[in-house]
């Protein structure tokens, strides 16, 4: 069965056999016939056609302007998709000038939007001012069909940006016209598009979805072109995938195949890539370096640089698996050589860091040093763009990787040179990792009006000034210029009383440094796959068991004393490693900046060497870094004083009333979904039900803490009122205590869509989108002493090296709070109301938030019902620590 487009380009040729001489009919039939070609990938074919076009429609530029206005735009996407850029912009631009001289809108439009795909790699600016020219003109002439091929390039665009919900808000907005009209090939890129932001969110499994719907739409329409797209899209997953283990060779050898039908010497080069690291990952490192050494060949005939370094790089991997790390050497200094002549700037980072653990390998930490140090000064001078790489969890964990390796070679030039001075370094090479994970972490967050752009609803009131892309706290312009020194770090305990333990894992030895206002100590601790082993455990231990059927009483209870005296022995032996050659702790405010997994770690719950717990020690405060801190301090000196008024925000109205007075479980209304697809991934990936639960006690809490502070200074928001809508209409920017009662979603898998689920429904019972995103967050201009988190739900991620449980409290000292509390898991109910009344009446008394929260825990810890650290040790406080 033919494929639609094969049915076309038959046409158009027996279109010509009959048109004779009539010279309309054939300007008409190989402008067609060229535009196909192009748009599926027949290069030569749709080049001769294109330039045949031409020369038969310049006899008609008289009578017939339009018709050459088309065959010149066909030239142009010919050359276009042939790779001919400075003749494509010649062509277009003509096409252009031509279409708008006749009166043609349509010409006009399409010859714009091609114009802009083409200039976009040099001039993103200028690419976006043709875009909206041709989404204007196709407006104004009534072209939804048109207006949605023009969002796919804006989705397009917006992905090569790094902009990925602006991508999947285009793309949904033209797939769904697509799939209405059955357009398949254009149905299929925006399902590549969605592909290509799934990877970069870091879901895998939605990016195989979305990959693999557009590789089959392609294929059934012939468009060997777009299949190849596909193709390289899932041949960017992770070779560790187990999608790529099993459909890896047939993958690899389809594009292979393509790549030859359409001359495609780059799609061929990383097809000979992907097949190359499934050998290599199955050991087969000689098998693994014949096939590099065919896709460098395969490179240097498409004259690419980049798939030329790529080759090169991977027999470079090759060449360590051999053993052979001179020759490895060798090859990344080939490689250098391409990045730098592509301007690749993230490459040529990752080829510094790469030669600098081949040093650090051979024993020679200070070249290793020397290379490392090229890295990080790219990083630092704000040259590496997270849309260059391959997703955005990509690089976070190859910066997170180079500040890792710096810090560890700076760690062992410390044994055989200058202990201090390169403790000293290292600890702030620590610093400037966290300061800039933190800011970068804040600055991606995605904003949800990105969507605004393509759609509104009618139906959606005006939201505040936060939805309308206006910059909430400006960071630094360069956040490692807000790195502190050591000296500084340790000025500011000194001058706080305080002590200082900031801790960075790495996949080989972890280190800690101690700093109090007398000394800097620093310490080397077991790997981070460990230290993660534990915790998981100790997170695991601590939760209560659930009762197995046909378990006994007695077997319930003795299960549950194992598990008990399973956390207690992880308590012992992390806080042992953690903190037993730390220089006396007892007494003092401590603070703490953990790193990877340590994020999950209940600290206060940890037993120290003589048998207390932490938290019977130590006041604990957590912060991203000591440097983020005062950068953050920077940022919020001139915000208004707040007013003395605690505002609790509790019991959304998460369900509506039913029948006879009984609540209706709220399942969530399909056009909330669509608008909150964070709060669908969230409870999806926290494996909750699609139904939000009522929160009555939460009701409650919000009662107990109007007592304890007085009716005068607390304002309760509760039911309909507790929406998204009110906090971001700014009603208490200034209330010196925000606390939320209500569902946290910490999503450690995909920390942008972590938030907190508001009211569901407005007072008139209609559903409304409740989720309180992360950008919303950011945006919010909060004057707070102090936000409370009282009932956040978390989950140990895949990838416990991530910001997930940390995002939501560090989005809330973005927007302007000076410290946070929150919770590692979700607590029960009724403790968590007790703990909070011990915590305000002990905030009431005068105590500052950490004594506060310090106090309220041993509280905790002591009463009879809820000693268990389940029920108290979840809680931290995060943020100022003055």
């Amino acid at each position: 069965m033919m494929s639609g487009f094969a049915q076309a380009i038959s046409a158009y040729h027996r279109a010509l056999v009959l048109s004779g001489d009539a010279k309309p009919v054939r300007c008409a039939a190989l402008t067609r016939l060229a535009w196909t070609e192009a748009n599926i990938g027949s290069g030569a074919d749709s080049l001769r056609d294109a330039a045949d076009a031409v020369q038969e429609c310049v006899h008609l530029k008289d009578d017939d302007a339009p018709a050459y206005a088309r065959a010149v735009e066909a030239e142009g996407e010919a050359q276009f998709w042939s790779g001919q850029v400075g003749k494509a912009t010649a062509s277009l631009t003509r096409a252009r000038e031509l279409a708008a001289g006749a009166g043609d809108m349509e010409i006009e439009a399409l010859s714009a939007m091609m114009l802009a795909y083409n200039v976009h790699p040099d001039d993103p600016v200028a690419a976006r001012r043709l875009l909206a020219s041709s989404m204007e003109l196709w407006s104004r002439n009534g072209n939804r069909y048109g207006t949605a091929r023009a969002e796919l390039v804006a989705a397009y665009f917006a992905g090569r940006e790094g902009d990925y919900a602006a991508a999947e808000c285009a793309a949904r907005s033209a797939l769904a016209l697509f799939e209405r009209i059955a357009d398949s090939d254009n149905a299929a890129i925006a399902y590549n598009n969605l592909g290509m932001v799934a990877r970069n969110f870091g879901d895998e499994d939605a990016a195989i979805v979305a990959y693999t719907r557009a590789r089959r739409l392609f294929a059934a329409a012939g468009d060997e072109l777009g299949e190849g797209d596909a193709i390289s899209g899932l041949m960017e997953l992770s070779v560790a995938s187990n999608y790529l283990r099993s459909a890896g060779p047939e993958l690899y050898a389809r594009g292979r195949a393509i790549a030859k039908a359409t001359n495609g010497k780059a799609l061929l080069a990383t097809a000979l890539v992907g097949t190359g690291d499934i050998d290599l990952s199955k050991g087969r490192a000689r098998a693994a370096r014949d096939t590099y050494r065919k896709s460098l060949d395969a490179a240097r005939e498409a004259r690419n640089p980049l798939e030329i370094a790529l080759a090169l790089g991977r027999l470079a991997r090759a060449a360590v698996a051999m053993g052979d790390l001179e020759e490895a050497l060798n090859l990344h200094a080939q490689a250098l050589i391409q990045e730098q002549q592509a301007g690749a700037t993230e490459d040529v980072a990752r080829t510094h860091y790469l030669r600098s653990r081949i040093y650090l390998a051979r024993g020679d930490p200070r070249r290793a040093l020397s290379e490392i140090k090229t890295t990080i000064s790219a990083i630092e001078s704000q040259r590496l763009r997270i849309a260059k790489f391959e997703s955005r969890a990509q690089y976070f964990a190859w910066v997170h990787e180079y500040y890792a390796l710096y810090t560890r070679i700076l760690m062992t030039l410390r044994r055989s040179e200058s202990a201090e001075e390169f403790a000293r370094l290292a600890l702030e090479s620590s610093e400037r990792s966290k300061v800039r994970a933190f800011i970068d972490e804040l600055v991606r967050t995605p904003q949800d009006a990105s969507c605004s752009v393509f759609h509104k609803e009618a139906d959606q009131p005006e939201l505040a000034p936060a939805l309308t892309g206006a910059d909430p706290l400006s960071a630094p312009a360069n956040p490692v210029a807000s790195s502190l020194t050591a000296e500084q770090i340790q000025a500011e305990m000194k001058k706080s009383g305080a002590a200082l333990v900031e801790f960075a894992l790495g996949e080989e030895r972890s280190f800690a440094w101690f700093v109090d206002g007398s000394r800097i100590a620093a310490v080397e601790l077991p790997n981070s796959a460990w230290i993660q082993t534990r915790v998981e455990r100790l997170r695991r231990a601590l939760e209560p068991p659930e009762s197995l059927g046909g378990e006994t009483p007695e077997g319930f209870l003795e299960r549950h004393k194992t598990q008990r005296r399973v956390a207690q022995e992880l308590s012992v032996q992390l806080g042992k490693v953690l903190f037993a050659d730390m220089p006396r702790l007892k007494g003092k405010e401590l603070i703490i900046v953990p790193d990877g997994a340590l994020q999950y770690l209940p600290f206060g719950a940890l037993a120290t060497a003589d048998g207390t717990k932490l938290v019977e020690q130590n006041d604990i405060t957590i912060l991203p870094s000591v440097s983020a801190l005062m950068a953050l301090r920077k940022s919020t000196a001139s915000r208004p004083e707040p007013q003395n008024k605690v505002v609790v925000i509790a019991d959304p109205l998460y369900e509506l009333p039913g029948i006879n007075g009984k609540s209706s479980p709220n399942a969530i209304a399909s056009r909330t979904i669509l608008r909150s697809r964070e709060l669908t991934r969230a409870l999806t990936d926290l494996h909750l039900p699609g139904t939000i639960p009522s929160l009555p006690g939460s009701r409650l809490e919000a009662s107990s803490i109007q007592k304890i502070i007085g009716v005068s200074g607390t304002r309760l928001v509760l039911g309909a009122e507790a929406s998204r809508n009110t906090v971001l209409g700014g009603a208490f920017a200034q209330a010196r205590v925000v606390h939320f009662a209500t569902h946290g979603l910490l999503d450690a898998r995909r920390p942008e869509n972590s938030g907190l689920v508001l009211a569901m429904f407005n007072a008139q019972g209609k559903p409304q989108d409740g989720y309180l995103r992360m950008g919303d967050i950011h945006s919010l201009h909060l004057s707070a002493e102090l936000v409370v988190l009282s009932s956040c739900e978390s989950a140990l991620g895949k990838d416990m090296g991530s910001e997930g449980i940390v995002g939501l409290p560090r989005a809330f000292l973005y927007a302007g709070a000076q410290r946070v509390i929150a919770s590692l898991w979700k607590v029960d109910d009724e403790a968590s109301a007790i703990l909070m009344a011990y915590f305000y009446r002990e905030l009431k008394d005068g105590r500052s938030p950490a004594a506060a929260l310090n106090r309220a825990q041993l509280r905790m810890a002591r009463n009879q019902k809820f000693h268990d650290p389940y029920f108290w040790a979840a809680f931290f406080i995060e943020g100022e620590f003055q």
